[in-house]
């Protein structure tokens, strides 16, 4: 499923630093990983400069229900 998530990401914005965190994170993306959210805070930092908060927030809130991306 996350693979799926991230990939609908990459779609919404094809830019090159966003489809690479994405395509990292859905091979693998723990909570429990400091690399992997410091990925996350990349891709966070990446679809914000890229103008694509909308999108990207109402998938995250839809995906785990309590995550805000601003």
């Amino acid at each position: 499923m996350e693979s799926d998530f991230f990939g609908q990401i990459k779609n919404t914005c094809p830019k090159r630093k966003v489809a690479g965190l994405s395509d990292k994170l859905a091979k693998r993306c723990s909570f429990d990983s400091k690399n992997d959210m410091e990925s996350l805070c990349h891709l966070a930092y990446w679809l914000y400069v890229y103008g694509e908060t909308g999108s990207a927030r109402y998938r995250v809130q839809w995906q785990l229900g309590y995550l805000d991306i601003y």
